[in-house]
């Protein structure tokens, strides 16, 4: 996302707006604030909904949401194996080199 996007969601008929946002971090030194040159932000997400809907958004939406990001999150993680295929065709490149096609396939751990 970029900052201050926002993008809205729908969760059991309830509105809800997600909001990226980036602050640049400054200190203070002998009670005068001094510019960041770092770089560093502080970066968070603002979710804004009806405060009637709260006990919903806290009690169902957030884990359902964490839920879905640490699953996203495990499904990145997955680790590839790569084995030979006892099938392997042949294919030629019109040089004289030929090319093995289908030779490696990917197992899940």
């Amino acid at each position: 996302m970029e900052k201050d996007q926002e993008v809205g969601d729908t969760f059991e008929n309830i509105k809800l707006s997600w909001r990226y946002s980036c602050v640049e971090v400054s200190t203070i030194s002998n009670g005068y604030p001094i510019r960041n040159s770092s770089g560093m932000e502080k970066r968070h997400f603002q979710l804004t909904f009806h405060k009637k809907h709260a006990a919903i958004v806290t009690e169902s939406y957030l884990p359902y949401v964490l839920q879905q990001a640490k699953a996203i999150k495990e499904q990145e993680n997955i680790v590839k194996l790569y084995t030979r295929n006892g099938n392997a065709n042949y294919a030629y490149d019109g040089g004289n080199h030929g090319m093995e096609i289908g030779i490696w396939r990917s197992i899940n751990l």
